[in-house]
């Protein structure tokens, strides 16, 4: 899940509980996100504070927002909560919040802004698990049962049971190559992305298929802009332009490429 579908969310009241995890790990992880997040909160109390008692009821719970507030921006004493204006006032500020917050408050980091205007996660387009140890042997069959629970646990977005599963796996040795890709977007979506390019790398050198390599490189040239690491971004982007055969990651990558050499 994006950034900014999660602060949507977020905004919205509507994570669950696993997303909840990921919205706070991610907090604690990524300085932009945890950035947005505050600047976020401060529109929303501004949005707030203009609407009538009734209108307020509307839109959340005054004793929330300054909990958060408190937590947030503890160098701040809570914002007043005036009731002078219609809650259309605060509508508008919500709405232009949630399409771009960075068109009032530029990101500290453009480019992990720009990832996440490309990135989407892969988990509905990747080949569905089959029986990859075909064997009796009672090691090989608790590793099926393994990488088969995995995988349900990544479809199902619990992304921190899905990693621990994997490198558990992974630690075995002999594991299908997907299970760096998985891997990989699992560490993304928690907002690892050191991790999360380092799976990317090893698939790349282990994949045997040229699309799933072209994916590899895609999604790490997202995590290295998270990273502020741009000049190995676009080296894995030229990676993926160069693929001689067809690819959907050829076209946003040229796309991306223009934007990073702007």
């Amino acid at each position: 899940m994006s950034n900014e579908q999660l602060l949507q969310k977020f905004i919205d009241k509507q994570l669950s509980p696993e997303e909840r995890k990921v919205f706070d790990a991610r907090y604690q992880a990524d300085s932009d996100f945890a950035q947005s997040v505050k600047k976020a909160l401060h529109l929303l109390a501004l949005a707030r504070a203009a609407a009538t008692s009734k209108e307020l009821a509307e839109v959340g719970d005054e004793m929330e927002i300054q909990a958060l507030q408190k937590r947030l921006f503890p160098e701040k004493k809570a914002l007043p909560f005036y009731r002078s204006r219609t809650f259309q006032v605060a509508a508008a500020v919500v709405i232009l919040l949630l399409i771009g917050i960075g068109y009032f408050y530029p990101s500290s980091n453009p480019s992990a802004a720009l990832a996440n205007q490309y990135y989407q996660n892969p988990h509905h387009s990747l080949e569905k698990v089959g029986d990859i140890w075909v064997s009796e042997d009672s090691t090989l069959i608790k590793k099926e049962i393994l990488y088969k629970k995995s995988v349900k646990s990544f479809d199902n977005q619990d992304y921190t049971k899905a990693i621990a599963d994997f490198e558990s796996l992974k630690s075995q040795g002999d594991i299908p190559e997907l299970v760096y890709l998985y891997l990989g977007i699992s560490y993304y979506e928690k907002g690892n992305y050191e991790k999360a390019a380092a799976e990317f790398q090893l698939l790349s050198e282990n994949a045997s298929d040229h699309n799933r390599r072209i994916a590899a490189k895609w999604y790490q040239s997202l995590a290295y802009l998270h990273l502020k690491q741009t000049e190995k971004a676009k080296k894995s982007l030229l990676e993926v332009v160069d693929f001689q055969g067809e690819s959907p990651y050829i076209s946003k990558a040229k796309e991306l490429l223009t934007k990073l050499n702007k």
